[in-house]
């Protein structure tokens, strides 16, 4: 499985820099969605109690540091 870079428009970053739990929220709706689709790609569902793992990276700097 390949990883992904998700980024998110400017105002958000601001959001969620002073809020954080704003972005533990948005990441558990994320992590929920790729989890359900690749459950379903397996053939299996929710109720088969499969469960995924994730790492999560945040990055606050620029590409620049």
């Amino acid at each position: 499985m390949s990883s992904g870079d998700l980024s998110f428009p400017w105002p958000l970053r601001m959001l969620f820099a002073s809020r954080p739990q704003a972005l533990g929220r948005c990441l558990d709706v994320i992590i929920r969605a790729i989890e359900t689709g690749l459950i379903h790609r397996a053939g299996l569902s929710r109720a088969s109690r499969a469960r995924t793992g994730v790492v999560t990276l945040i990055q606050r700097f620029g590409s620049a540091l």
